[in-house]
Protein backbone atom coordinates (compact mmCIF):
# COMPACT_ATOMS: atom_id res chain seq x y z
CA UNK A 1 0.00 0.00 0.00
CA UNK A 2 2.81 2.39 0.94
CA UNK A 3 4.75 1.50 -2.22
CA UNK A 4 1.71 2.14 -4.41
CA UNK A 5 1.11 5.49 -2.71
CA UNK A 6 4.75 6.51 -3.20
CA UNK A 7 4.61 5.51 -6.86
CA UNK A 8 1.45 7.58 -7.32
CA UNK A 9 3.10 10.59 -5.67
CA UNK A 10 6.13 10.29 -7.95
CA UNK A 11 3.91 10.06 -11.03
CA UNK A 12 1.95 13.10 -9.89
CA UNK A 13 5.13 15.16 -9.42
CA UNK A 14 6.50 14.09 -12.79
CA UNK A 15 3.25 15.09 -14.49
CA UNK A 16 2.23 18.21 -12.59
CA UNK A 17 5.23 19.40 -10.56
CA UNK A 18 7.47 22.23 -11.68
CA UNK A 19 10.80 21.45 -13.33
CA UNK A 20 12.70 21.56 -10.03
CA UNK A 21 10.45 18.87 -8.55
CA UNK A 22 10.77 16.81 -11.74
CA UNK A 23 14.56 16.91 -11.44
CA UNK A 24 14.32 15.85 -7.80
CA UNK A 25 12.00 12.96 -8.67
CA UNK A 26 14.28 11.89 -11.54
CA UNK A 27 17.34 11.86 -9.28
CA UNK A 28 15.43 9.92 -6.63
CA UNK A 29 14.19 7.38 -9.19
CA UNK A 30 17.72 6.82 -10.54
CA UNK A 31 19.00 6.40 -6.98
CA UNK A 32 16.28 3.85 -6.20
CA UNK A 33 17.01 1.85 -9.35
CA UNK A 34 20.77 2.01 -8.68
CA UNK A 35 20.20 0.81 -5.11
CA UNK A 36 18.30 -2.20 -6.43
CA UNK A 37 21.30 -3.08 -8.61
CA UNK A 38 23.52 -2.85 -5.51
CA UNK A 39 21.14 -5.19 -3.71
CA UNK A 40 21.14 -7.62 -6.62
CA UNK A 41 24.93 -7.69 -6.73
CA UNK A 42 25.11 -8.20 -2.97
CA UNK A 43 22.93 -11.30 -3.00
CA UNK A 44 24.50 -12.68 -6.18
CA UNK A 45 27.96 -12.15 -4.62
CA UNK A 46 29.38 -10.12 -7.47
CA UNK A 47 29.67 -6.47 -8.38
CA UNK A 48 29.46 -6.79 -12.14
CA UNK A 49 26.28 -4.74 -12.57
CA UNK A 50 27.40 -1.88 -10.34
CA UNK A 51 30.87 -1.82 -11.94
CA UNK A 52 29.29 -1.75 -15.40
CA UNK A 53 27.12 1.22 -14.46
CA UNK A 54 30.08 3.08 -12.96
CA UNK A 55 32.23 2.51 -16.04
CA UNK A 56 29.56 3.56 -18.52
CA UNK A 57 27.58 6.24 -16.70
CA UNK A 58 30.04 7.98 -14.36
CA UNK A 59 32.27 10.70 -15.86
CA UNK A 60 35.97 9.76 -16.11
CA UNK A 61 38.69 12.26 -15.28
CA UNK A 62 40.69 10.90 -18.23
CA UNK A 63 40.45 13.01 -21.41
CA UNK A 64 40.84 9.96 -23.66
CA UNK A 65 38.09 7.97 -21.93
CA UNK A 66 35.76 10.95 -22.12
CA UNK A 67 36.24 11.17 -25.89
CA UNK A 68 34.65 7.77 -26.49
CA UNK A 69 32.09 8.07 -23.64
CA UNK A 70 30.87 11.67 -24.08
CA UNK A 71 27.37 10.89 -22.75
CA UNK A 72 28.90 10.37 -19.29
CA UNK A 73 29.36 14.15 -19.03
CA UNK A 74 25.57 14.25 -18.59
CA UNK A 75 24.61 10.86 -17.12
CA UNK A 76 26.91 11.20 -14.09
CA UNK A 77 24.81 14.14 -12.92
CA UNK A 78 21.94 11.83 -11.93
CA UNK A 79 23.84 9.20 -9.91
CA UNK A 80 24.40 9.46 -6.16
CA UNK A 81 26.58 7.26 -4.00
CA UNK A 82 24.47 7.21 -0.84
CA UNK A 83 21.22 8.35 0.71
CA UNK A 84 22.77 11.36 2.44
CA UNK A 85 24.56 12.37 -0.77
CA UNK A 86 21.17 12.36 -2.48
CA UNK A 87 19.29 14.00 0.40
CA UNK A 88 21.58 17.01 0.83
CA UNK A 89 21.84 17.56 -2.92
CA UNK A 90 18.07 17.45 -3.38
CA UNK A 91 17.51 19.85 -0.47
CA UNK A 92 19.89 22.36 -2.08
CA UNK A 93 18.25 21.82 -5.47
CA UNK A 94 14.82 22.50 -3.98
CA UNK A 95 15.84 25.61 -2.00
CA UNK A 96 17.93 27.29 -4.66
CA UNK A 97 15.93 25.98 -7.60
CA UNK A 98 12.74 27.57 -6.29
CA UNK A 99 14.51 30.93 -5.97
CA UNK A 100 15.95 30.59 -9.48
CA UNK A 101 12.49 29.88 -10.93
CA UNK A 102 11.01 32.76 -8.94
CA UNK A 103 13.27 35.36 -10.57
CA UNK A 104 13.78 33.78 -14.00
CA UNK A 105 11.68 30.89 -15.31
CA UNK A 106 11.56 27.10 -15.55
CA UNK A 107 12.94 26.92 -19.09
CA UNK A 108 16.45 27.79 -17.96
CA UNK A 109 16.67 25.27 -15.10
CA UNK A 110 17.50 22.07 -17.00
CA UNK A 111 20.03 23.69 -19.40
CA UNK A 112 21.84 25.31 -16.46
CA UNK A 113 21.71 22.06 -14.48
CA UNK A 114 23.34 20.17 -17.37
CA UNK A 115 25.84 22.90 -18.20
CA UNK A 116 26.81 23.19 -14.53
CA UNK A 117 27.50 19.46 -14.42
CA UNK A 118 29.68 19.65 -17.52
CA UNK A 119 31.53 22.68 -16.13
CA UNK A 120 32.04 20.80 -12.88
CA UNK A 121 33.46 17.82 -14.75
CA UNK A 122 35.83 20.11 -16.69
CA UNK A 123 37.34 21.59 -13.51
CA UNK A 124 37.39 18.08 -11.99
CA UNK A 125 39.35 16.70 -14.96
CA UNK A 126 41.70 19.71 -15.02
CA UNK A 127 42.42 19.23 -11.32
CA UNK A 128 43.37 15.58 -11.87
CA UNK A 129 45.76 16.57 -14.65
CA UNK A 130 47.24 19.71 -13.08
CA UNK A 131 47.30 19.19 -9.29
CA UNK A 132 50.39 17.08 -8.50
CA UNK A 133 48.84 15.07 -5.67
CA UNK A 134 45.93 14.04 -7.92
CA UNK A 135 47.87 13.27 -11.09
CA UNK A 136 48.63 9.60 -10.25
CA UNK A 137 44.89 8.88 -10.27
CA UNK A 138 44.11 10.90 -13.41
CA UNK A 139 43.40 7.85 -15.57
CA UNK A 140 41.20 5.96 -13.14
CA UNK A 141 38.98 8.40 -11.29
CA UNK A 142 35.25 8.69 -11.88
CA UNK A 143 32.81 11.49 -11.03
CA UNK A 144 29.19 10.96 -9.98
CA UNK A 145 26.58 13.21 -8.41
CA UNK A 146 24.53 16.33 -9.05
CA UNK A 147 26.56 18.61 -6.75
CA UNK A 148 28.19 20.65 -9.53
CA UNK A 149 24.86 20.97 -11.35
CA UNK A 150 23.18 22.20 -8.19
CA UNK A 151 26.06 24.56 -7.38
CA UNK A 152 25.43 26.18 -10.77
CA UNK A 153 21.78 26.77 -9.90
CA UNK A 154 22.67 27.89 -6.37
CA UNK A 155 25.19 30.51 -7.50
CA UNK A 156 22.94 31.68 -10.31
CA UNK A 157 20.13 32.21 -7.78
CA UNK A 158 22.52 33.94 -5.37
CA UNK A 159 23.84 36.22 -8.13
CA UNK A 160 20.27 37.04 -9.19
CA UNK A 161 19.10 38.18 -5.79
CA UNK A 162 21.90 38.05 -3.18
CA UNK A 163 19.69 39.49 -0.42
CA UNK A 164 16.93 36.86 -0.75
CA UNK A 165 16.65 35.36 2.74
CA UNK A 166 16.71 31.72 3.81
CA UNK A 167 15.41 30.97 7.30
CA UNK A 168 18.02 28.58 8.70
CA UNK A 169 17.73 26.60 11.90
CA UNK A 170 19.93 28.16 14.64
CA UNK A 171 20.96 31.05 12.38
CA UNK A 172 17.63 32.66 11.53
CA UNK A 173 17.34 34.65 8.30
CA UNK A 174 20.51 34.47 6.20
CA UNK A 175 20.98 36.04 2.73
CA UNK A 176 21.14 33.42 -0.01
CA UNK A 177 24.55 34.68 -1.12
CA UNK A 178 26.10 33.82 2.25
CA UNK A 179 24.53 30.36 2.20
CA UNK A 180 25.95 29.62 -1.27
CA UNK A 181 29.39 31.01 -0.42
CA UNK A 182 29.41 29.17 2.91
CA UNK A 183 28.66 25.86 1.21
CA UNK A 184 31.41 26.39 -1.36
CA UNK A 185 33.91 27.47 1.32
CA UNK A 186 33.24 24.28 3.28
CA UNK A 187 33.87 22.27 0.11
CA UNK A 188 37.15 24.04 -0.61
CA UNK A 189 38.36 23.60 2.98
CA UNK A 190 37.61 19.87 2.68
CA UNK A 191 39.84 19.41 -0.40
CA UNK A 192 42.84 18.14 1.64
CA UNK A 193 40.63 15.72 3.59
CA UNK A 194 39.79 13.42 0.68
CA UNK A 195 37.51 13.48 -2.33
CA UNK A 196 39.40 16.51 -3.65
CA UNK A 197 38.30 16.02 -7.25
CA UNK A 198 34.64 16.15 -6.28
CA UNK A 199 35.11 19.45 -4.46
CA UNK A 200 36.88 20.91 -7.48
CA UNK A 201 33.79 19.92 -9.49
CA UNK A 202 31.64 21.94 -7.08
CA UNK A 203 33.81 24.96 -7.80
CA UNK A 204 33.33 24.44 -11.54
CA UNK A 205 29.55 24.34 -11.14
CA UNK A 206 29.59 27.53 -9.05
CA UNK A 207 31.62 29.34 -11.72
CA UNK A 208 29.16 28.26 -14.42
CA UNK A 209 26.16 29.53 -12.44
CA UNK A 210 27.73 32.87 -11.62
CA UNK A 211 29.07 33.29 -15.15
CA UNK A 212 25.67 32.59 -16.63
CA UNK A 213 24.08 35.46 -14.70
CA UNK A 214 26.91 37.79 -15.72
CA UNK A 215 26.24 36.92 -19.37
CA UNK A 216 22.50 37.29 -18.86
CA UNK A 217 22.91 40.78 -17.45
CA UNK A 218 25.22 41.65 -20.33
CA UNK A 219 22.42 40.75 -22.76
CA UNK A 220 23.57 37.26 -23.81
CA UNK A 221 21.24 34.42 -22.88
CA UNK A 222 22.92 31.19 -23.99
CA UNK A 223 19.71 29.21 -23.41
CA UNK A 224 16.83 31.41 -24.57
CA UNK A 225 16.33 34.47 -26.75
CA UNK A 226 18.20 37.61 -25.73
CA UNK A 227 14.91 39.31 -24.86
CA UNK A 228 14.44 39.49 -21.09
CA UNK A 229 10.72 40.26 -21.24
CA UNK A 230 9.22 39.12 -17.96
CA UNK A 231 12.64 38.28 -16.53
CA UNK A 232 13.97 40.15 -13.52
CA UNK A 233 17.75 39.83 -13.82
CA UNK A 234 18.37 42.96 -11.78
CA UNK A 235 15.92 42.58 -8.87
CA UNK A 236 15.68 45.32 -6.28
CA UNK A 237 17.75 44.76 -3.16
CA UNK A 238 15.61 44.05 -0.13
CA UNK A 239 16.54 44.38 3.49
Amino acid sequence: MLTASLADDLKHQLRYGNIVMKLIVLNAAVFLAYSLFFLFDFFSQNNHTVSFIAQWFYAPSSWTQSLYKPWTLFTHQFFHLGIFHLLFNMLWLYWFGEVFVLYLNEKRVVPLYLLGGVGGWLVYALAYHLVPVLQPAAEGSLLAGASASIMAIAFAAAALHPQHKFNLLLFGEVPILYVALGGLLIDLLNIPRGGAGTYFAHLGGALVGYGYILLLRAGADVFLSPSFSGTNVNPPVSG
